[in-house]
């Protein structure tokens, strides 16, 4: 406590808390000797995602490289996140990251489509290609979809997988006005519903009006290892 000026147990208490708060938000990091330095000197960054369609990600950073980030190292982090990366060791001349905590998520609702597909059922196609997470739909037994219902969906917990719950059903892709809800991008990534059988009816509004009958496990969504351009 002398050493750094502190006279009293309740400032050095204050200071010690003072510290670990910087040291949340990777303002300053601990080497591994236990020393503080600024989190820069430990290979930490803070800033803006920007994640592209085949699901890596890049921090744009003024005075140095860009870091590159692999999907796998996202962590589920999405484009537009702010968040904490850290420098990994290159063995090729770039400079690789790792997503370590995400500050801020600039996304909490996505656009998807429902639509059936021979032998593989009621699948869900979000309209943001770039989201490569499994999927979970906590609500999807309160709606008996049609293929082309679309739907809002709001996003409950991040990662992967990410849990989803349906919001609002906005109607169906060939309904006048609905296909402009959607992000213009063409359907190279498909995710699996677990969901069983095919509904029938013409339309949202048969879709609204009919609910699930009993209660089943929300189904995960797995993403198909296959692309279509």
């Amino acid at each position: 406590q002398e050493t750094l000026g502190l006279s009293t147990t309740e400032e050095f208490v204050a200071m010690n808390k003072a510290v670990n708060e910087l040291a949340e938000q990777y303002v300053i990091v601990f080497s591994q000797k236990g020393n503080l330095m600024p989190a820069r000197m430990g290979g930490y960054y803070q800033g803006t995602l920007s994640v592209n369609r085949k699901g890596f990600g890049f921090l744009d950073l003024e005075d140095e490289n860009s870091i590159h980030i692999t999907e796998a190292n996202l962590h589920g982090a999405m484009n537009g996140d702010v968040a904490i990366v850290k420098k990994l060791p290159s063995f090729y001349g770039s400079d690789e990251g790792e997503v370590i905590r995400v500050l801020q998520h600039k996304t909490n609702t996505l656009v998807g489509t429902f639509f059936t597909s021979v032998g593989k059922g009621l699948q869900l196609r979000l309209d943001d290609e770039r989201i490569k997470s499994r999927l979970i739909v906590k609500n999807w037994q309160a709606f008996k979809m049609v293929s082309g219902t679309k739907v809002l969906l709001k996003v409950l917990r991040y990662g992967d997988p990410m849990e989803l719950e349906i919001v609002q059903l906005l109607g169906h892709i060939d309904d006048p006005g609905v296909d402009i809800l959607s992000i213009p991008a063409p359907p190279t990534q498909l995710y699996r519903s677990a969901v069983p059988g095919r509904s029938h009816g013409t339309g949202a509004a048969d879709a609204v009006a009919r609910l699930a009958e009993g209660k089943r496990r929300p189904p995960r969504l797995h993403r198909e290892n296959d692309y279509h351009d």
